[in-house]
């Protein structure tokens, strides 16, 4: 089973990523991974076929062995052969046959249905979801939320984390030359602070949340979302029901940094199961800028879109999930990151028309790191190492120079290191394109002189 769960998972990513296997090729790398995966099965079913033909040969020759022995053994000792012995001997020799051929099968289906249960028993084990969604009192807040969350760690990462609480707090050394190299083996967890200061959104508002790449935009987002667990302590668990809490007002509609699309048409994919409205979907498709996208389509909305949008670009995928969002008009809207898969004109539009402009009446919660459309939201959130350092209006923070403004000034300096680039690359395209013309006059002046006649 290990080794088919192996080969099916593999099997699995290739097919899923046929696309970048094919571009980069790597057929041949998963070929052989799947081949070797493939291998290791192969010799392990063969041992289980031996065993089932030995069974099965044993099941045909046991009665007989047995009966060989039992009335040898009898003869030998002296018995009487007489047929009242022999036959009564044969029927109770025929009784047991039957539970000792099934025996070795029940030992195998015993062995396969405690591998089948201990895979269903972990499953079961499993802690619950722990629910932090608390009711607000008060109308005009739609969201707040309150305590230290983490990402749950999978079971293969508790195992080496208890190994290396086994050697935790040793000191490892080699020898490098003359000089000793000490290495501490230490384990870093992601985790999201908020017991300083709660967040608080009220409603109508655009919050924009902003930091370096790893910050924990995302994972506030997640938070918000119910997706991750409040930390507490170990001696006591029931510490993070009193210490974390979440309040979210009215329904929600969510566009996750990779955008999630199912095999669908474009319309089902916008429409989400919801009762379609013509003007509704017009509407989200002018928003997102996905009518020019659509004519390019061959059958338009009921153009059908692969499994993971593979027919789409990335910049198409981000805004048929924005047009989701803009179609359904939900009370608080989370968008992570919408703006960074698009071109900087098309950004423009969805940040004017559809995130400030179509969302104006809704609670926008919006996580991005195109810094220069900060000046037009409510309010912003700088993160840092998974903790609030700053939060305030864009005057506010440009005021103080703390964390934001160290933000603006390496966007800035990467904008202009970006132009410079662009000038840079249009000058030698300049040169190039100079360079070919006084190469094709040269050519034509070489051609004109060598086509005069010579004067007599």
């Amino acid at each position: 089973m290990k080794f088919t769960d192996s080969r099916n998972s593999t099997i699995n990513e290739a097919l899923q990523g046929i696309k970048i296997l094919k571009l980069y090729a790597w057929e041949s790398f998963f070929q052989k991974k799947i081949q070797k995966f493939r291998d290791d099965e192969m010799v392990h079913c063969a041992k289980f076929n031996y065993i089932a033909a030995y069974q099965t040969m044993m099941y045909v020759a046991i009665p007989l062995f047995i009966n060989v022995g039992t009335f040898g053994s009898h003869y030998l000792m002296g018995g009487d052969m007489d047929p009242s012995t022999i036959f009564t001997a044969i029927a109770l020799l025929q009784i047991i046959r039957m539970p000792l051929t099934m025996l070795p099968m029940m030992i195998i289906g015993f062995i396969q249905a405690q591998n089948a249960l201990s895979r269903m028993q972990k499953y079961f084990d499993a802690d619950e979801q722990f629910d932090f969604t608390e009711k607000s009192s008060d109308e005009s807040i739609s969201l707040k939320l309150q305590g230290d969350f983490s990402w749950e760690e999978s079971d293969d990462a508790k195992k080496e984390e208890e190994k290396e609480e086994e050697v935790k707090g040793e000191d490892v050394t080699k020898d490098v030359g003359t000089e000793l190299t000490e290495i501490k083996l230490e384990t870093q967890k992601f985790t999201l602070t908020l017991n300083q200061s709660e967040f608080v959104v009220k409603k109508g508002e655009l919050i924009a949340i902003v930091g370096e790449v790893g910050s924990g935009k995302s994972s506030l987002i997640s938070a918000l979302l119910g997706e991750m667990e409040p930390t507490s302590d170990k001696n006591s668990p029931s510490n993070k029901r009193q210490q974390a809490f979440r309040v979210v007002s009215g329904n929600v509609s969510y566009s996750s940094q990779v955008p999630w699309i199912v095999n669908e048409t474009v319309k089902n994919n916008i429409t989400m199961g919801l009762p379609f409205n013509q003007e509704k979907f017009n509407r989200a498709l002018e928003l997102c800028a996905l009518v020019d996208d659509l004519r390019m389509l061959p059958a338009g909305v009921n153009t059908e879109i692969g499994e993971k949008g593979i027919n789409l670009s990335g910049g198409q995928k981000a805004r048929l999930c924005l047009a989701r969002c803009v179609y359904r008009e939900a009370d608080v809207v989370f968008l992570d990151d919408p703006l960074s898969a698009v071109d900087a004109h098309v950004g423009k539009h969805l940040f004017e028309k559809c995130i400030s402009g179509a969302f104006e009446d809704q609670t926008v919660i919006l996580a991005t790191n195109q810094l220069q459309v900060l000046s037009s939201v409510s309010r912003i959130i700088v993160l840092k190492n998974g903790a609030v350092t700053e939060q305030g209006t864009y005057k506010d923070l440009y005021e103080k120079k703390g964390e934001f403004m160290s933000l603006m000034d390496k966007h800035n300096n990467k904008t202009k290191e970006k132009e410079k680039e662009k000038e840079s690359e249009k000058l030698e395209r300049g040169k190039l394109r100079g360079e070919s013309m006084d190469s094709i006059h040269s050519d034509h002046s070489v051609e004109d002189v060598a086509s005069q006649k010579p004067s007599r």
